[in-house]
C-alpha cells in the first residue's frame, strides 16, 4: 500500500462551503513530480542527464521517476533507495518497463539528498536559490559546468489545492465524478 494520503476538499471563495472532495495523493504526486520535471530540465540546460537517483519508493517518486523520463528521455539508468528493501525491489521491478537499468542501492549515501547534504556540511548555506528564481532568469541555472545540483521538489499545499481546482473543473466539463445533492444539510441550503 503506498504511503502517500491526502484528501483535498474545495471549499467555495464566496460561502466559505465545501464544494468538491478529491483524493489528493494522486494530485499532490503528479504536482511533485511535475516541478521534479521541469527542475530537471531547466537545470540541465540542454545536456544530457543519463541517470537519475530517488530516495523513497512510493507513489510520488514513481510519478516523478516517470515525469522526468518523459520530459528527459536520455535518462536511461535509475537508481532506486528506500528504507524498507522489499519496497525499493518492488519499485524497481515497476520502474524496469521505463528505464534501461535500475538499480536497487546498499545505503543512503550511494543517492544523494538535500538533507543528507545538509547533514555532511552542517548548514544549508549550499542552497544557492529557488527554481522561480532561475525561471524567471534572476539566478543562472547552475553555478558552473562542474558542480552537482541537488533539487528538492516538494512544495506548499497551496500548489495541490490550485491543481486540484483544475481537476476538478475539468472533470465537472467531462461529467466525471460523483454529484451528492444532499451533501450539505437542508438547513444550509435554505439559506443560499
Amino acid at each position: 500500500m503506498d504511503r502517500a494520503s491526502a484528501v483535498i476538499i474545495l471549499n467555495s471563495t464566496s460561502t466559505g462551503r465545501p464544494e468538491a472532495i478529491l483524493e489528493g495523493s494522486t494530485i499532490s504526486a503528479k504536482r511533485t513530480a511535475a516541478s521534479a520535471a521541469l527542475a530537471a530540465h531547466t537545470l540541465l540546460e540542454g545536456k544530457c542527464l543519463g541517470a537519475l537517483g530517488i530516495i523513497g519508493c512510493g507513489l510520488i517518486n514513481y510519478e516523478t521517476a516517470r515525469f522526468i523520463h518523459l520530459l528527459c528521455p536520455e535518462v536511461n539508468s535509475l537508481c532506486v533507495f528506500d528504507l524498507d528493501r522489499h519496497r525499493a525491489a518492488q519499485f524497481s521491478d515497476k520502474c524496469a518497463s521505463i528505464f534501461e537499468h535500475v538499480e536497487v542501492a546498499e545505503d543512503l549515501k550511494t543517492v544523494t539528498s538535500i538533507h543528507l547534504a545538509e547533514q555532511l556540511a552542517g548548514n544549508r548555506g549550499f542552497v544557492r536559490c529557488s527554481l522561480g528564481e532561475i525561471l524567471l532568469g534572476h539566478a543562472p541555472a547552475r553555478r558552473d559546468a562542474e558542480s552537482i545540483t541537488i533539487f528538492s521538489p516538494f512544495g506548499l499545499g497551496i500548489l495541490d489545492i490550485a491543481l486540484a481546482k483544475l481537476v476538478c473543473e475539468l472533470g465537472t466539463e467531462a461529467s466525471a465524478g460523483t454529484v451528492i445533492d444532499s451533501f450539505l444539510p437542508s438547513s444550509w441550503l435554505a439559506r443560499t
